[in-house]
């Protein structure tokens, strides 16, 4: 595991790479939010770009559930996540349960 400077630069990276896609997004329309442990898109997202990305080390992967959730009462129905960024490789990781 990193030190803990190394692992504060590290999710200060990934939130920055949220707060990008956030803006990208949001430019392009997308209906966007910042939870505790991610940043998550309740609408699809442009070509490219994430519908979620996670910006701590042990985030809840419920966060995503609650997105599918939200695009299948929007107007839109939009199809469940189907581009997460998991910037420290814990999702599905189950050895932490």
């Amino acid at each position: 595991m990193a030190t803990r400077p190394a692992y504060h630069r590290l999710e200060s990276a990934a939130r920055n790479n949220a707060q990008w896609c956030d803006v990208v997004c949001r430019f392009h329309g997308a209906h966007t939010e910042f939870g505790a442990d991610a940043w998550t898109s309740a609408t699809r997202t442009p070509p490219l770009y994430p519908d979620a990305v996670t910006f701590v080390s042990d985030v809840n992967v419920a966060v995503f559930a609650m997105v599918d959730c939200a695009r299948r009462m929007s107007a839109l129905m939009c199809p469940p996540v189907t581009r997460a960024r998991d910037s420290f490789v814990r999702i599905g990781d189950h050895r932490n349960s």
